[in-house]
């Protein structure tokens, strides 16, 4: 209950933490709602979770439902041709009647998830019922093909696995349990179909189709570690407060992480990221908490369950192994929000401590287990002891940030409220330096603002001396090249951009830099852009 707290604490405080809580506030009605759930599935309904689990299996087949009828209107990417022409097919009988934008990754977040629940239904059930829950296990697998989401069925594929390694531990403890006989015929068998598996697979990955799609699969997990990584430091520059939930993430990572002005992404396609940017540090934590006492309680019991409760839980497992590589539950699947935690509260209602376990464990630690507590306690002491400064600093410079990003995104402030919070920005940012002179965060700020205020000497210093720690940051390295740029050092500046992942998209944006300094009257500033564009436009080789 601590860690759900502590959860529950993050996510309000994220929402004030946001540069406008209107596109937070939003968020925190499934949130509350998730939590209600998963509070009554754990007090109140622990005797009537069959019925919270049809519930949420009923409402993930009628979300497949409309998926399947309204698939051409939807503007999903065709991914996967057959998918897309099974879509259009089916749907092309019905009028569009969606009233909201549905997201493919939000879609399937959802729909992943609550398949291994249903096939727990169906494995539950007999007869006619078994039969119907089968086919609402088809539906909603339907569902997930049209969504094309590589990472639903990687995360399928892997919790699929390790529900059968699940039951084989189940069948492994049975009383009447033997070991299979294995003779030289079973042996043959065995070969025979690795050799297949084998063979087939080369056989397949030769196929142009398939090179074709793995190409493309590697080209879009570039473009997601890309978006790991600068999340990562985005998250580094708010590390104690977060961003805050809900629709903030767009703006925020345009502004502070790519440096350009327009909404480049919605979320940050990882749940641990997502987590830590909407609910800062105490989120994060918390939901670290929430899982390993989660996994330290289902694990060791989940072979005594019945397949309903398996289902439950392997579908938190994909919940998760989803999470990693795409996780739209603080932008664009709040329904998946909800899902979460009334699949989490099921399991947690159901896996209590085994029955064999004695009463008075808990009452009194063995000495070995006290004296590791009190060195993990007096290591940590030591270690905050020793990083006390550079925390302070963050944390001055997670204010710094704060500030800044109202000033930049808040709307309906004059500019000389603008103003003012960008110089007590300034202000904190010293407060950091004194701190900790040497921070190469509170160096990135510092370069920033110096950058915004149109100190380009300072900025270069002060970015010169945050890359030597922060070399992967994007954000850094441009606003080094910037800074180099409009400092009148144009070849080297167009160097260093040069090296940035979009380095074609920032020679553009020097492009459109030349007409706006020379309609801001800085002539010298627009040749600076000119000169740089043209260092960073490539040379034909023939010339």
């Amino acid at each position: 209950m601590r860690p759900l707290i502590l959860f529950v604490v993050g996510g309000v405080a994220g929402t004030f933490v946001a540069y406008d809580p209107a596109l937070s506030l939003a968020w925190l009605f499934p949130m509350f709602m998730g939590v209600l759930l998963y509070l009554g599935a754990v007090a109140i309904l622990r005797h009537r979770l069959t019925v919270v689990a049809v519930v949420l299996a009923f409402w993930g087949v009628g979300y497949s439902a409309m998926l399947a009828t309204q698939y051409r209107h939807l503007g999903f990417g065709e991914k996967l041709e057959l998918a897309a022409w099974l879509g259009r097919q089916i749907s092309a009988p019905f009028p569009d009647v969606t009233p909201v934008f549905i997201d493919a990754n939000a879609a399937a977040s959802f729909l992943a998830p609550a398949m291994p629940l249903i096939v727990g239904l169906a494995w539950n059930a007999r007869g006619a019922y078994r039969a119907a829950w089968g086919i609402a296990a088809g539906v909603v697998a339907f569902g997930v093909l049209l969504t094309s989401s590589r990472g639903a069925f990687v995360a399928l594929a892997a919790a699929s696995f390790l529900w059968l390694l699940v039951r084989v531990q189940a069948q492994a403890h049975r009383s009447d349990a033997r070991l299979p006989r294995f003779d030289r015929r079973h042996a043959i068998v065995a070969g025979a179909v690795i050799a297949g598996v084998v063979a087939g697979s080369i056989l397949l990955v030769r196929h142009p189709l398939v090179q074709d799609a793995l190409a493309s699969a590697m080209l879009r997990a570039e473009d997601r570690l890309a978006v790991y990584r600068n999340s990562l430091f985005l998250a580094l520059d708010f590390p104690f407060s977060g961003i805050g939930p809900g629709a903030v993430f767009g703006q925020m990572y345009s502004r502070f992480q790519l440096l350009i002005v327009p909404t480049y992404i919605g979320y940050a396609h990882n749940l641990f990221l997502g987590v830590w940017l909407a609910q800062g540090i105490i989120g994060l934590i918390s939901f670290l908490w929430l899982l390993i006492a989660s996994l330290r309680r289902i694990v060791p019991a989940l072979h005594t369950q019945s397949p309903l409760i398996q289902g439950v839980a392997i579908g938190c497992t994909v919940l998760l192994l989803h999470g990693l590589t795409d996780a739209p539950q603080y932008d664009t699947s709040w329904a998946t929000l909800i899902l979460a935690f009334g699949l989490f509260g099921i399991t947690a209602a159901t896996v209590s401590r085994p029955i064999n376990a004695p009463l008075h464990t808990a009452e009194h630690a063995p000495p070995r287990r006290t004296l590791h507590s009190l060195a993990v306690a007096v290591t940590g002491i030591i270690v905050l002891t020793l990083s006390a400064p550079h925390l302070a600093a963050a944390g001055a410079g997670n204010y710094a940030a704060w500030l800044q990003s109202r000033a930049m995104l808040t709307e309906g402030l004059t500019q000389e409220e603008r103003a003012a919070l960008m110089r007590e920005s300034v202000v904190w940012v010293n407060h950091g330096l004194r701190m900790a002179p040497d921070s190469p965060l509170m160096q990135k700020r510092l370069g920033m603002l110096a950058l915004d205020f149109g100190d380009y000497p300072r900025a270069v210093h002060a970015l010169e001396r945050a890359q030597t720690l922060l070399a992967s940051d994007q954000a850094t390295c441009k606003a080094l090249g910037l800074a180099y740029v409009w400092n009148g050092d144009p070849d080297h500046g167009a160097k260093i951009l040069a090296h940035l992942d979009d380095a074609d998209e920032v020679r553009e944006e020097l492009g459109i830099w030349v007409y706006a300094w020379q309609e801001r009257g800085r002539n010298d500033l627009a040749a600076y852009a000119e000169r740089a564009a043209q260092a960073m436009t490539p040379r034909n080789n023939n010339e």
